[in-house]
């Protein structure tokens, strides 16, 4: 009996084996995979001591729920933890809070938020094998600190990534052009509306720091676009109810509870220039997306 059962027994103990080695490389997935995720939001251009719109935000970096009422963002909050597709959640969004008008300030704003990330990260304790995945929204020159910040992190050597940059209105300007190719940065998504006439003053031409390190600009004022193709660029122009929007709505509530559907409707399609309509209802999250490939 002992002979005839053996087969049986072997196959058995075959099938635990395989089931066993299953559970043990799902674990082993799953702590790998294990990740945190936070939202970064840098506003743009404030000078000191000038309220900013949608609150004033303290200078630094701030988890969203530790801002008081007196400097607190509600509008931004709520618009993308709110909707029918939440953008992100409010123990999840981080703001940082900065004063400059000029390049050099820019790029010291970004400095201090990289020192600022170093040590969230350390805050956050995570564990062996923990990811920590960064989204970042930047309105206008808020997405140049941003740009600096990706040159910081290269040059650091660093290991922080920033999975996603979402580009609102952002002056694209020949100083930190390039940096759309740093390695620290995943996904860029540069949102801009032909409507957004304050989008084009920036005059680098005539900061001298436009022309450092055998830099120099293409133009007086700066541009809508980067003059740049690459396989995670997505630049897409935006009309709200096929109408051209200002500078200030991309940081208004319509728009911005819209910002995880356009997102995703991007992602559908490979990198490249896109059009994209927002159909708004009684100013509430779009109902709607229109996607046009743009020639």
């Amino acid at each position: 009996m002992i002979m005839a059962e053996s087969p049986y027994i072997y196959r058995n103990a075959i099938k635990r084996s395989i089931c066993y080695g299953a559970i043990a490389l799902l674990a082993t997935l799953a702590t790998v995979m294990h990740s945190r995720d936070i939202t970064l939001f840098v506003h743009g251009t404030k000078l000191p001591g000038v309220e900013h719109i949608n609150g004033v935000i303290p200078h630094g970096l701030h988890q969203a729920d530790t801002l008081t009422d007196e400097n607190h963002p509600h509008t931004t909050i709520t618009a993308l933890c709110t909707g029918s597709v939440p953008f992100t959640h409010a123990d999840q969004l981080y703001f940082y809070g900065w004063d400059g008008v000029f390049p050099l300030q820019r790029e010291w704003a970004a400095q201090e938020l990289y020192t600022a990330l170093c040590a969230l990260i350390k805050k956050l304790q995570l564990e062996e094998g923990e990811c920590l995945h960064i989204r970042c929204i930047a309105h206008s020159h808020g997405g140049n600190v941003i740009l600096y910040l990706l040159d910081t992190i290269d040059k650091n050597q660093s290991p922080i990534v920033i999975d996603e940059l979402i580009l609102l209105g952002c002056p694209i300007i020949g100083t930190t052009h390039d940096y759309i190719k740093a390695n620290a940065v995943q996904a860029i998504y540069n949102i801009y509306s032909s409507g957004d006439t304050i989008q084009k003053l920036d005059p680098q031409g005539v900061f001298p720091e436009s022309y450092q390190n055998e830099k120099k600009p293409q133009g007086l004022f700066s541009e809508r676009t980067f003059n740049a193709s690459q396989d995670n660029l997505w630049q897409i122009e935006v009309e709200v109810d096929s109408k051209e929007i200002g500078h200030l709505e991309f940081i208004q509530e319509p728009f911005l509870q819209s910002l995880a559907q356009i997102i995703q409707e991007a992602k559908k399609h490979t990198c490249g220039m896109l059009k994209i309509n927002t159909l708004v209802e009684q100013k509430n999250a779009i109902e709607h997306i229109n996607l046009t490939i743009k020639k």
